[in-house]
């Protein structure tokens, strides 16, 4: 009851092995009916049985029918992938020197016209060989010879029929393992060529690379370098491991920079000021070539901050958080998880792109760099300014105490009565004494801080910067001055305090010659020094009240600082005594209280060693850095083959 399948060479009933199967059914359904008469009129008795097996005729036909409906719709499916690999692999003359049988091929019809009929060359109405016939026909047409895997025609096998489908699918498999092979060595080409493009490039970062229009070019050129290498966009990288290594081996093995006009490695010229041989010329270079590093590091730094789209560092920063800290509620989870991106402003788009700069959503790779850019910052910034606090650090222990040739011993009261001009005079003469031997020992801390200034400046570091230096170092002077003044005795005298507020008056004229745009804040950081040099020269000390030296003479100083330069203070000058007892004691007291509040009895000033400022604030102080223009020296024009520096 099963019919076998069509053939697949059409995709309807109008092939003749399919009106022959067609004809067959129809004969055998006309046969089964009489048979089903003529049974059912051999009496009432054998009826009932009949009746039940006419049914059950009648239900298998229906199954068979249905099978052939899906063996139809499947040789369609079938019909549909050979026209396809017919297409594919273009086998006309395979097609031309098919066996001569009668079957003729149709080309693709438009859709809506009337299929045409193959015509089987097999006048049988024989199934099997009905089928047999358009099996080779398949074959012939598709190229390979086709044959029926299973008798219901479920599957098909294609073996290989005429050498040409071989020839052609070998020849297309050869095709494209040569294109596979030429893209993989254009890759291998161009990975080469750019890993020299990146050695070149950091070869002439340890060059003389200067600036042009207060820009770093170093810090121009590489971020050119990164933009054209698509770096920033890179899942995978060594290049920002590698520029690190060779801007951290450019700070930490090098020797002091030689004077200007010696050997190349010099990458700026030292100062005039700085210039000097020996040691102090080992320093200034040194601090030169900080300076330069600081100054290309935190331009970059820049660079990197305005180009990158701060939606993917929002996001890495906020992976980070959960990662330390889980959020315990639930609004602290809904809030974390619709925290939208931080975008930019297209003012601050617009300016990006009128720079010369490349918006990117940078990958993880980037992201790193950007943090290691930041730790390089913030090392060579601690690296200045531990460097001059240690080369002043031995010239502030000789400014708090005046030498001993340049003091006034206290004269007679009787000699200040009998003869005052004399006084006058002697005062006058300690003076004099007093301030140029300030002068002479202060010289050297304001020779160091002029030198670090002009070198700064020389090498364009950022004012930001530069301001954040000088106000931790004249927090560094302000620490050591005071603390030296309450721990030793010698130095809590009226003589003394006349001889330390001559050299703060030094320095005061050095921060009024920096200006506020390099100096900042460095006259407020010497607070704490200040009001206790103007404690110690004040003169009718036991007339004043605590009221009158917390709120106008010290109101920086604790009462325990307070308390301690009271009773250390003596005057070795005129002889006059401290503040009066009864203010001795209302400050002891309150020091007492305030000691069991803070719960320390120290009265000292701790040195902050920390870094004073963020990569934010960096990236929002700094002037922006146009990339437009930028002209390269001259050894970097004769590379040709870095032609994406130039634009």
């Amino acid at each position: 009851l099963q019919p076998p399948p069509c053939c697949c060479c059409c995709s309807d009933d109008n092939c003749i092995c399919s009106r022959r199967q067609s004809a067959a059914a129809a004969a055998g359904a006309s046969a089964g009916a009489g048979a089903v008469v003529v049974v059912a009129g051999t009496g009432e008795a054998g009826r009932t049985a009949e009746g039940l097996e006419n049914e059950k005729l009648k239900a298998a036909l229906d199954v068979s029918d249905s099978r052939v409906a899906a063996m139809e719709e499947m040789i369609v499916h079938k019909d549909e992938k050979l026209q396809e690999l017919e297409s594919e692999t273009g086998k006309d003359e395979g097609r031309a020197a098919a066996p001569g049988g009668p079957v003729q091929e149709h080309g693709p019809r438009e859709p809506g016209a009337p299929a045409p009929v193959a015509v089987c060359g097999h006048g049988s109405a024989d199934h099997a060989a009905a089928r047999s016939c358009c099996w080779a026909a398949v074959g012939a047409v598709g190229g390979s010879a086709v044959t029926p895997s299973t008798p219901s025609g479920a599957g098909y096998e294609m073996t290989p029929g005429t050498p040409g489908s071989a020839a052609a699918a070998a020849a297309a498999a050869a095709a494209r393992g040569a294109t596979q092979e030429a893209e993989v060595k254009r890759q291998q080409i161009l990975a080469e060529r750019q890993q020299a493009d990146q050695d070149t490039v950091l070869q002439l970062l340890l060059t003389d690379l200067a600036f042009d229009n207060n820009r770093p070019v170093a810090a121009c050129m590489l971020y050119r370098a990164l933009v054209h290498w698509r770096s920033f966009d890179a899942e995978q990288t060594n290049v920002f491991d590698k520029i690190i290594q060779t801007m951290s081996s450019a700070i930490e093995n090098h020797d002091p920079a030689p004077a200007a006009g010696g050997a190349a490695g010099a990458v700026v010229p030292l100062p005039a000021a700085a210039g000097s041989g020996g040691a102090a010329g080992g320093a200034a270079g040194n601090a030169a070539r900080l300076a330069y590093w600081l100054s290309t590091a935190s331009s970059l730094l820049h660079l990197l901050h305005r180009s990158f789209r701060p939606g993917a560092a929002s996001a890495l920063q906020m992976h980070a958080q959960r990662r330390r800290q889980q959020p315990v509620s639930l609004f602290s989870r809904m809030s974390q998880t619709f925290r939208g991106p931080v975008t930019l402003s297209p003012d601050e788009t617009s300016a990006a792109e009128a720079d010369g700069l490349h918006l990117v959503d940078p990958k993880f790779p980037a992201l790193l760099f950007k943090q290691q850019l930041t730790a390089y910052v913030e090392k060579v910034y601690s690296c200045i300014r531990d460097n001059l606090k240690k080369d002043i650090s031995q010239m502030l222990v000789a400014c708090i105490q005046a030498s001993r040739s340049f003091r006034t011993p206290m004269a007679p009261r009787q000699q200040h009565r009998s003869s005052p001009d004399g006084a006058r005079a002697a005062a006058a003469q300690s003076q004099a004494a007093s301030v140029a031997a300030a002068v002479a020992q202060w010289g050297g801390i304001i020779a160091r801080l002029t030198d670090l200034l002009n070198t700064l400046k020389a090498n364009h570091v950022p004012a930001f910067l530069v301001r954040s230096l000088f106000s931790q170092i004249f927090a560094y002077i302000n620490v050591q001055l005071f603390n030296s003044l309450l721990l030793r005795r010698e130095c809590c005298s009226f003589s003394n305090g006349e001889y330390v507020k001559e050299g703060l008056a030094e320095l005061e004229r050095w921060i009024f010659e920096a200006t506020d745009e390099y100096a900042g804040s460095a006259w407020e950081e010497l607070r704490f020094i200040r009001q206790a040099v103007g404690f110690l020269v004040i003169h009718q000390k036991p007339k004043k009240s605590l009221e009158d030296i917390t709120n106008d003479l010290c109101p920086a100083l604790s009462m325990q600082q307070l308390y301690r330069i009271s009773t250390m203070y003596r005057d070795d000058k005129y002889g006059t005594h401290s503040v009066a007892p009864a203010v001795v004691n209302a400050m002891r007291l309150k020091s007492t209280e305030e000691s069991a509040q803070n719960g320390t009895n120290s009265f000292l000033l701790d040195d902050d060693s920390s870094v004073p400022f963020a990569v934010d604030d960096i990236c929002k102080e700094l002037p922006s850095i146009s990339l437009t223009h930028l002209s390269l020296p001259p050894h970097v024009r004769d590379s040709g083959h870095l032609h994406f520096l130039f634009s």
